[in-house]
């Protein structure tokens, strides 16, 4: 979202000191620009419009003898632009996608893997939400006998969740009657949300399987405890000290604090899960005043078209975006191929 329109040579200079400074870490002279860019004016003239964009709020000059520095704001409105032309696929997407896809098929593995995979090409603090059970697919359930009128019931999601509990019944059902009804439910129910599985779609199966574990399931499916579990992975934390700007100690320890507070930062992002394309926070911009001094970046990540969880990095606002989000966005889909291939259980 471009908060300030720019004159053409305006964002011509400002996305080439941005694009500089995430290069070299160094203050961008007007004369270096001219340099490297060629551009078809004086050093003079392009010292003239750093100075306004000074006044605008998008650079700052550390010294009066140096060249500038983005603000947060230089940084969104490079963002927006490289956002607005349209993400690439990174070199590394051949790999990442033959990593991802051929994961094991359990979901823990699959969530190690995006995330050391995330770490390893990015060089950044990766997080990963895990996909939330409401959002998941009916997979697979299964009745275990435990006693004449007791059994037990659990129920996996297709996104690898399971929930068990253990019924009481109040008359026995035979052991071929309770393999009649397990055939059933996962004949019927396999490939529906959890959020679709109502009393009127389970009361089509009455006559093939007991009041009570029809009951039962939809009390399972309803359960608000589903939405809750959400669990928050992270990656590289170490990465953070790879760079210059969290060198400073009491810095990086309000960084790190957040990080160990993992429900708080799932909780932020959370509220993106139905945010269509790349949620980033640059700077100030972040929810946390712990993480003003850092870039955000999450993206979701779907099971059959359906959000289920977020994939994001954290770093210094001085980033490479371009390359950051495209890498982002190929192991958000490659997540979504895998999950979808999830079958049931041998």
């Amino acid at each position: 979202m471009i908060v300030v329109e720019l004159d053409p040579r305006q964002e011509q200079v400002l996305l080439a000191v941005v694009r500089e400074y995430i290069r070299t870490v160094q203050p961008v002279s007007s004369s270096y620009l001219v340099e490297k860019y060629g551009l078809n004016c004086s050093s003079a003239t392009v010292r003239n419009v750093m100075a306004r964009l000074e006044e605008l709020g998008f650079l700052s000059q550390p010294h009066t003898s140096a060249g500038r520095i983005p603000q947060d704001l230089a940084y969104r409105y490079y963002v927006d632009r490289l956002v607005e032309s349209g993400i690439g696929t990174p070199p590394e997407a051949p790999v990442i996608r033959d990593e991802v896809v051929g994961a094991q098929d359990v979901l823990e593995t699959l969530m190690e893997q995006a995330s050391r995979l995330l770490t390893q090409t990015t060089r950044h603090t990766s997080l990963i939400l895990a996909p939330r059970l409401r959002r998941s697919f009916f997979r697979y359930l299964q009745l275990v006998p435990l006693g004449p009128r007791r059994l037990l019931f659990v129920l996996l999601t297709q996104t690898g969740s399971i929930v068990e509990k253990i019924l009481e019944l109040s008359l026995p059902v035979p052991p071929d009657l309770l393999e009649g009804m397990t055939e059933a439910l996962n004949r019927r129910l396999r490939g529906v949300s959890l959020t679709d599985i109502s009393q009127e779609l389970l009361g089509e199966m009455r006559s093939d399987v007991d009041e009570q574990i029809l009951q039962e399931l939809t009390l399972a499916a309803r359960d608000d405890s589903l939405d809750s579990g959400s669990r928050l992975v992270l990656g590289g934390t170490s990465r953070l000290l790879d760079q210059p700007e969290f060198r400073d100690v009491e810095r990086l320890r309000k960084i790190l604090k957040v990080l160990e507070e993992e429900k708080i930062l799932a909780e932020v992002l959370i509220k993106t899960l139905d945010t269509p394309g790349f949620r980033i926070w640059i700077g100030q911009e972040n929810e946390l005043a712990e993480m003003s001094g850092c870039s955000l970046l999450a993206v979701s990540y779907s099971l059959w078209g359906e959000p289920v969880g977020i994939l994001g990095l954290l770093g210094p606002t001085r980033m490479p975006y371009d390359r950051m989000l495209a890498i982002l966005n190929c192991v958000a889909q490659s997540m979504s191929q895998r999950l979808e291939r999830m079958g049931p259980l041998a």
